[in-house]
């Protein structure tokens, strides 16, 4: 290789900048070393990646030892990389052309089934699942629920389907494997030969994949506790073990819904979700709405536990959240007081462009920061109760729109009745509208609109709108 130097260049390209090239062009590159990782790159393109194996095993040690764990991590992905690769030489010789091989690796909390794909006796692809481990389920329990519900998704199953373990009913997945695929599918339990091989390659993918995960996980919920614990200090208050928020949910007053969600140490409960009604407030009036919500919700825990019932009701929590200032605050304090309850109250407050930037606590309006987990843990908890409330309020409608007084009427069929209300918003709307305005519909007719306009100006009871 030639180093002249009138042969260089002013300035050298992106890669250099970024790390992907050691700069040759402008005689950055020690000629030894640039030499060196030529032939190393030779090597490796001839399928010898044994030694560049070790090498990159060296350099993550080295790394790992100055306790730089994130450059080490990337040089544990590339060794990784380079067997997958090693692998796919090598796959030749299985006497394989179409099949998946699949591994399952449990964990501290989570399994990781891991599934590589061969396709015309090539690796083309790979794809990790992961599990709670909630039930301590054996590990071939596990693969054989996961085999039934992965194939029964998938478009292709190859002929043969190879794996570490022998999954229960394995004969009865083969019988429903091969139903669905229209020829005979196998199950195979490998235990030699370059197989095992992949299979072991499969394993370790899993397993690595695995601790990503769990890792993310991790880092995840320690933020969950900071938050609360944080919330704890600023209250100073010293245990939030049960938290319910609550939130009202309406278009225009109509079909007023109120949602509670409940979190335990910090993390949502989600069997402890409760939804309501709203039955005693007409019109838009969200504090007479929580009035009622907060009422009913404390009414049902004082009766259980007068009654010895259990139930998420029957739990009194340690601090309520309203996802509002002190209107709401307010109201359910108002109907806590009438019922003889004592608990923290506390307000979610939002700016002028609607974004929540306070805490009422007392009468005390208390500052949050943004960047703080303590904003980040209780926009979690008013995005929760906000999203439980419009899902509950959407299925209402859903179900208000599927029976109403339009279905009595001649003419109109389910498209006809959604393109009302997409148009008109609400029934009212449409008993008031005239003849002129019913045909600004889309697809409507002049009989049809007679037919509207003639019903709701008749005498007929209407129950359900």
């Amino acid at each position: 290789m030639n180093f002249e130097k009138g042969q260089r260049l002013s300035r050298p390209c992106l890669n250099y900048y970024i790390g992907m090239c050691m700069g040759p062009c402008i005689d950055k590159a020690d000629e030894d070393i640039y030499l060196e990782n030529i032939t190393k790159v030779r090597e490796f393109l001839k399928g010898k990646t044994k030694d560049v194996i070790s090498f990159l095993e060296e350099k993550m040690n080295q790394e790992s030892s100055l306790l730089r764990y994130e450059n080490a991590a990337k040089y544990r992905d590339y060794i990784n990389e380079i067997k997958v690769l090693s692998i796919k030489q090598k796959i030749t010789n299985t006497n394989e052309t179409d099949a998946d091989f699949i591994a399952l690796i449990r964990g501290d909390r989570y399994h990781c089934v891991s599934v590589f794909y061969m396709r015309d006796g090539k690796i083309v692809d790979r794809v990790n699942y992961f599990m709670k481990d909630d039930y301590n389920e054996s590990d071939e329990l596990v693969l054989s629920s996961f085999l039934k519900q992965y194939y029964i998704s998938q478009n292709y199953i190859p002929k043969n389907i190879n794996v570490d373990i022998i999954p229960d009913e394995m004969e009865l997945i083969e019988e429903f494997l091969t139903s669905r695929a229209g020829y005979r599918v196998y199950l195979n339990e490998v235990k030699i030969g370059n197989k095992k091989d992949i299979l072991n390659l499969v394993k370790e993918n899993a397993k690595e994949a695995l601790k990503k995960y769990e890792s993310r996980k991790r880092k995840k919920e320690k933020m969950i506790p900071l938050g609360l614990e944080q919330l704890m200090e600023v209250l100073s208050i010293s245990n939030l073990y049960r938290i319910e928020c609550y939130d009202i949910s309406n278009i225009s007053g109509k079909m007023s819904v109120g949602s509670m969600v409940v979190f335990k140490n910090g993390i949502k409960s989600p069997n402890d979700y409760r939804k309501f009604k709203i039955k005693t407030v007409e019109g838009p009036n969200d504090y007479k709405s929580m009035e009622e919500v907060i009422e009913r919700r404390f009414m049902r825990y004082i009766s259980e536990q007068n009654n010895n019932i259990s139930s998420s009701f029957s739990e009194k929590p340690d601090l309520v959240i309203m996802d509002g200032g002190s209107g709401q605050v307010n109201s359910c304090k108002k109907s806590l007081s009438k019922l003889g309850v004592s608990v923290s109250v506390i307000g979610l407050v939002k700016d002028d462009k609607h974004r929540t930037n306070k805490i009422e606590y007392n009468g005390i309006e208390i500052p949050l920061k943004m960047s703080s987990p303590l904003y980040r843990f209780l926009y979690s908890i008013q995005e929760e109760a906000h999203r439980f409330a419009i899902t509950y309020h959407r299925s209402l409608r859903s179900k208000a729109l599927k029976k109403s007084s339009l279905d009595n009427i001649e003419g109109v069929g389910p498209k006809r009745k959604m393109s009302l209300m997409k148009h008109f918003k609400t029934i009212d709307n449409i008993k008031k509208a005239e003849i002129s305005e019913l045909l600004d519909a889309p697809s409507m007719n002049n009989l049809v609109a007679e037919n509207i306009y003639n019903y709701y100006r008749s005498d007929h009871e209407v129950d359900n709108d």
